[in-house]
């Protein structure tokens, strides 16, 4: 889930490369040049509905689902917990046995920052599920620096989160996948 975007595709051509049946499945389908053993599903996770049959005879399900930007329409609550959520319940329904859930470095260290915050409780939710599990928690990305630092760079301010200082070497998407 969330096949589409920085990090999800970057995962889902890694799994067509290494031989895997894909579901793709995202709010919209880019065209990437992708070619493999794939199926795109539309989705959005905010409508449990939408998910319905989603997992059905899939052994493991990744999700990078989750907001990085601001939006006017739907919190980081309804979309990195409650839509994560949605999905782990239609992946426990399908009796997937394997869940792969990209959350954030210190997610579990930020109550008062809704973004990271969402991932945590979402986190505790699939600790809880009873599923097999893998939690990764990546500090940032390349693309994180040219979408958000360089324009706080160039402006001559970076904010940063918290108030001790964080050492956190950024990756490509594509070697994390």
């Amino acid at each position: 889930a969330g096949a589409y975007g920085n990090l999800g595709a970057d995962i889902f051509k890694a799994l067509l490369k290494a031989g895997h049946e894909v579901v793709a499945a995202d709010l919209v389908e880019r065209d990437m040049g992708i070619t493999g053993n794939f199926t795109f599903k539309k989705l959005d996770v905010t409508k449990p509905e939408s998910l319905k049959g989603l997992c059905d005879g899939a052994n493991c399900v990744i999700t990078t689902v989750g907001l990085t930007k601001t939006s006017a329409t739907v919190t980081n609550y309804e979309i990195d917990y409650q839509g994560n959520v949605n999905l782990l319940n239609e992946a426990k329904a399908a009796g997937v046995k394997y869940f792969t859930y990209i959350s954030v470095l210190k997610a579990d260290e930020a109550p008062k920052v809704p973004m990271l915050h969402a991932k945590f409780l979402f986190e505790e939710e699939l600790k809880k599920s009873g599923i097999s599990y893998t939690i990764h928690r990546p500090t940032g990305y390349f693309y994180d620096i040219v979408k958000v630092f360089r324009p706080m760079v160039e402006k001559g301010e970076v904010t940063l989160l918290g108030k001790d200082a964080v050492h956190a070497n950024v990756i490509s998407t594509e070697d994390f996948a």
